[in-house]
């Protein structure tokens, strides 16, 4: 599993594309639900989501992975806009 994160910034407002990545051992379809520590969650099920953090903060995003078998995988990545 992997996380990673690329952005733009407009303004004072921080944009970031995130993109997850994991493979099941058994082929079963993966769904991603996100925490982006800002207040805000996403359970669209997709590996790729965007979102938008306020100037001055430390934010931790958080992923996790399930095939609705096997425990879920969690995965983290920090984000500054300071």
């Amino acid at each position: 599993r992997q996380m990673c994160i690329r952005d733009s910034v407009a303004g004072n407002t921080f944009t970031y594309r995130f993109v997850a990545s994991a493979k099941d051992t058994d082929g079963d379809p993966l769904q991603f639900s996100w925490d982006f520590g800002n207040g805000t969650t996403n359970a669209s099920g997709q590996a790729t989501e965007t979102a938008q953090f306020a100037d001055g903060r430390d934010y931790t995003v958080t992923v996790r992975i399930t095939d609705g078998k096997s425990p879920a995988l969690v995965a983290t990545v920090p984000v500054s806009t300071q």
